[in-house]
């Protein structure tokens, strides 16, 4: 017998056997994190039973996401594993289907993962939602400046601020974790080994770092980076310039290169001097809607025209709950109006998050619509952004 469900407490330890089987890692060094970490209530845990064994397995990890100055449930779909011996029956596939009932059950409007497969993932729902550049540089391609006397070591005292800086920076962003203290203080500050913030009468900025080697190299890791000041700006990369390593790296959107002003890097010119540091584009997360309705009811209030509504019609395969929707100032409604857009379940949700803008989305014949003041409705619903997850909050 083949069943799809939660796992029970006593299977607990064959999940973290599949889990770690899987992924080849010793069941020791992921222990803590599946026992004790912050997602480990048993109903974020799901499992393929062939027979009562464990054969297959997933976490979800909940959470809230800004988009685009509101927010929204998402929970994301991590660890998906199926025993090495027990591969090609179709059990992951199964668990992918109903996880997107699980999902809705448990209240997340969206889900996000990061893929091994974009075309597998696909054929559930998820699309394609985000890229991530990773940047490379010697420490003496970056300026050097005064204000990095003013960066030290982080206290929790200055918890308040850096969350602060974070919602600041990320608020209007597509993405990004909304980040209560619990999660900073499990979550996010334990992971990063390097604390550091610039403080000139309070903090205007701070950076999240790891020190590691790679190929021989000593690197400077990045996790985040943040400056609310052009002098907190200077200051922390004025620090990453004295680092004694051979490379300082980020894992970045361009919205936080282009605020640290590290894309075009202006530093003292000099004979022999190279300005040359390496920026690569590297894909990132999926995305999907999960629940139509309650994705676009965290949408009210971002068109401009309270007197027009949007009819969204999708089809999805799985989510077959997803029926069309009209949203209106008022909120959201089941039905038809005059004016509608429908697509895909997987392109409707690069549009939802920003990704893909709808104009091209139509120009490339990717979705329908009733007219031009559907197409402009929806840019007004789903203004483009540069979707975007930091990287201490990757699963």
């Amino acid at each position: 017998m083949i069943e799809v469900r939660q796992v029970r407490k006593r299977e607990l330890d064959a999940m973290l056997e599949c889990m770690t089987a899987a992924f080849g890692v010793a069941k020791e060094e992921w222990a803590d994190g599946f026992y004790n970490g912050p997602y480990n209530d048993l109903k974020y845990k799901r499992v393929v039973a062939a027979d009562g064994k464990v054969v297959s397995c997933l976490v979800i990890i909940p959470s809230t996401i800004y988009l685009g100055g509101t927010t929204v449930r998402m929970g994301g779909i991590g660890g998906v594993a199926t025993l090495p011996d027990e591969r090609r029956h179709g059990y992951a596939g199964m668990l992918m289907a109903n996880s997107v009932h699980a999902l809705r059950d448990l209240g997340f409007a969206t889900s996000a993962l990061y893929p091994f497969s974009f075309k597998y993932y696909r054929k559930f729902g998820w699309e394609f939602a985000g890229h991530s550049l990773k940047y490379l540089a010697k420490p003496g391609l970056l300026p050097s400046a005064s204000e990095a006397s003013l960066v030290r070591p982080f206290t929790e005292d200055d918890l308040p601020l850096v969350m602060r800086l974070y919602d600041e920076h990320y608020g209007s962003e597509c993405g990004p974790f909304v980040r209560d203290e619990r999660h900073w203080s499990r979550h996010i500050l334990p992971r990063a080994a390097e604390k550091l913030v610039y403080d000139r009468g309070g903090v205007q900025g701070y950076l999240l770092a790891r020190r590691y080697e790679d190929n021989s190299e000593k690197r400077f890791g990045i996790y985040e980076a943040i400056a609310s000041t052009g002098e907190a700006r200077r200051g922390l990369v004025g620090f990453l310039a004295k680092m004694d390593v051979d490379k300082v790296t980020w894992m970045a959107c361009e919205r936080d290169l282009e605020s640290m002003a590290l894309i075009t890097p202006r530093a003292h010119w000099e004979e022999g001097y190279d300005p040359r540091a390496e920026i690569k584009v590297t894909p990132s997360f999926m995305f999907r809607i999960i629940d139509l309705k309650a994705s676009m009811e965290a949408l009210i209030g971002r068109t401009d025209n309270s007197d027009d509504e949007l009819s969204i019609i999708t089809s999805d395969e799985i989510g077959v709950w997803n029926e069309p929707v009209t949203i209106e100032a008022g909120g959201v409604s089941a039905g038809i109006g005059r004016n509608w857009l429908k697509a895909d379940v997987r392109i409707l949700s690069q549009i939802y998050i920003g990704y893909l803008p709808q104009a091209d989305a139509f120009s490339q014949g990717l979705i329908e619509v009733s007219g031009p003041t559907a197409l402009a409705l929806a840019g007004n619903l789903f203004p483009p952004s540069e979707p975007f997850i930091p990287h201490l909050d990757e699963f």
